[in-house]
């Protein structure tokens, strides 16, 4: 069953569904527009270099004037490699998963035309803008003080957790029988499960009224 799900799973997802796994399921796109601010490294268009496109000469003619136009001659390299098919050139996108691919074509691109790599490149917004890049600010310590906490919680957790796991079912077929001695007798189903790495004696013991006795 577990061999055909994940087949099943595996070929549906990579195989059919594809993009829109990125799209429309994966909780990344969520946490980037939350969670990212100006300061966050992402992969980023430098479009004062890159504008404005276009192939041929580095100086174009537009309508009596003359153009200096920027390194990106428009070759849709970028768009082309993309797994889910957006445009990096305008702007951060949630359907971007950073996979970089973008970054690889344009800089094979930008060695043959014999222009520096790095046009689409990881960065920030405030460095493209020309500010300072701040690596320590609030939002970063913030995020740090919570996987801290978190990691902390769950070692803890691990650490002090209890190897064994006890469940009392009681028998559905009947709620109680009189047995001939007066007695009122009740069934359940006792469950031990010792989920340590060594065997173990654990020993039962019940409270109760006066004259309760297992």
């Amino acid at each position: 069953f577990w061999v055909g799900f994940f087949t099943v799973a595996t070929y549906g997802n990579a195989g059919f569904m594809r993009e829109q796994v990125c799209l429309y399921m994966c909780p990344y796109a969520r946490f980037q527009s939350v969670m990212f601010d100006r300061d966050t490294l992402i992969v980023s268009y430098d479009e004062q270099r890159g504008e404005p496109r276009g192939r041929g000469a580095k100086k174009r003619q537009q309508e009596d004037t003359v153009v200096e136009k920027g390194d990106c001659i428009d070759c849709g390299m970028c768009v082309q490699v993309c797994p889910t098919g957006i445009d990096i050139r305008d702007g951060l996108q949630y359907e971007c998963i950073t996979c970089a691919a973008c970054v690889d074509a344009c800089d094979d691109v930008m060695d043959h035309i014999g222009k520096p790599p790095g046009l689409i490149r990881y960065t920030t917004e405030n460095a493209l803008e020309g500010f300072k890049t701040r690596i320590l600010r609030p939002r970063l310590i913030g995020y740090g003080a919570i996987l801290i906490i978190m990691g902390s919680l769950f070692m803890g957790t691990l650490y002090s957790r209890v190897p064994l796991q006890v469940d009392v079912i009681r028998d559905r077929n009947q709620l109680y029988r009189t047995a001939s001695s007066g007695e009122v007798e009740n069934i359940y189903r006792l469950e031990i499960q010792n989920k340590g790495q060594h065997s173990h004696r654990y020993v039962l013991t019940m409270k109760g009224p006066d004259g309760l006795r297992m």
